[in-house]
C-alpha cells in the first residue's frame, strides 16, 4: 500500500501556530510514503514567509514533493515582473517542477502559476504543451504502480467552487495524461476538499491546511492509500485541537480507467 499525505495552500504568514504543531506531530505518527504540497507555500512570497516554509518543510518526514502556486510570487510589480521566482529558488532551490520516485510511485511536478493577459494576473492557472509533454515523457520512462501529477491550480471543479477558473488546457492534457497513464492528479487554490473522476483519472484537491485563509471551510489534508487497483482518500478536517476524518472516497480501476466506488 502506498501512503500520501496531500497538503495544499499553507499560506505561511497567516499560519496557524496550533494546526501546524499538530501537522507536523501528525505527518510523523503516519509515515507516508510522500507528502505532496500542491503550491500557495506562504502568503505575499516575502522572504520570512519562505524562511518559515524552510524550517516547516526541514521538520517533515521526507520525501516531499512542491510545487508554486500564485501566492508564492511577489506582490511587487517589478519583482512580480522581472524575477518572480527569485525568492522561492533561493529558499526552496531551482527546481519546481521536480520528480519524485519511490519503489512503487512516480510523481511529477508542473508549476501552473504564471502570468495570463495584460494585467499579470497569476491567479488563473495554465499548462503549456512543453509540460504535456514531460509528463508524459516521464512516466513513459519505467511504469510504477501508481503515476501521481501535481499541480496548484485545479483540474476539477464542483458546484460550490464553480466560480473559480480551471486550470487551462485541461480539456488537452487530461486526455494524453490518461495515454500515458496518470492514475492521481494532486491540487489546491480552490482552499476546499473534494475529489472525483476526470477523463479516467482521479482529482483530488484538498482545502488550506494550516492557514486561517479559509473559504467556508475548516483546515484540511488528504490522507491517501493507493494500490494498483483502488485508491482511498480520507478528508482529513481540523475539528477539536485536531485532524479528524469526516469522510472517505473510494475509486477503483478498471480498464477504461479510474471510476468512483
Amino acid at each position: 500500500m502506498i501512503r500520501i499525505a496531500h497538503i495544499s495552500d499553507l499560506h505561511f504568514g497567516r499560519e496557524i501556530p496550533e494546526v501546524v504543531e499538530a501537522l507536523v506531530d501528525e505527518l510523523h505518527a503516519l509515515h507516508p510514503d510522500l507528502i505532496a504540497v500542491s503550491g500557495d507555500l506562504t502568503q505575499r512570497a516575502r522572504a520570512a514567509e519562505f524562511l518559515k516554509v524552510r524550517v516547516f518543510f526541514d521538520r517533515l518526514p521526507q520525501p516531499l514533493i512542491v510545487v508554486p502556486g500564485n501566492h508564492d510570487v511577489p506582490d511587487y510589480r517589478l519583482t512580480r515582473f522581472v524575477a518572480p521566482w527569485s525568492r522561492w529558488k533561493r529558499w526552496l532551490g531551482s527546481d519546481m517542477e521536480p520528480v519524485v520516485e519511490g519503489d512503487r510511485f512516480c510523481a511529477v511536478g508542473i508549476n501552473s502559476a504564471r502570468r495570463w493577459g495584460p494585467y499579470l494576473d497569476w491567479s488563473r492557472g495554465r499548462v503549456n504543451l512543453a509540460q504535456i509533454r514531460r509528463v508524459e515523457q516521464v512516466f513513459s520512462q519505467g511504469a510504477k504502480d501508481l503515476h501521481i501529477l501535481v499541480a496548484h491550480h485545479p483540474f476539477l471543479l464542483t458546484a460550490s467552487s464553480a466560480s473559480r477558473h480551471a486550470i487551462a488546457r485541461a480539456d488537452i492534457a487530461l486526455p494524453r495524461w490518461f495515454r500515458a497513464q496518470v492514475d492521481l492528479i494532486l491540487g489546491g487554490h480552490v482552499h476546499m476538499a473534494y475529489s472525483g473522476v476526470v477523463d479516467g483519472i482521479v482529482v483530488a484537491q484538498t482545502g488550506t491546511t494550516l492557514s486561517s485563509r479559509l473559504k467556508g471551510e475548516p483546515n484540511s489534508y488528504n490522507r491517501i492509500r493507493a494500490d494498483t487497483d483502488s485508491i482511498e482518500i480520507d478528508n482529513m478536517v481540523w475539528f477539536d485541537g485536531g485532524f479528524k476524518c469526516q469522510d472517505t472516497a473510494r475509486y477503483c480501476k478498471r480498464q477504461a480507467g479510474w471510476v468512483a466506488g
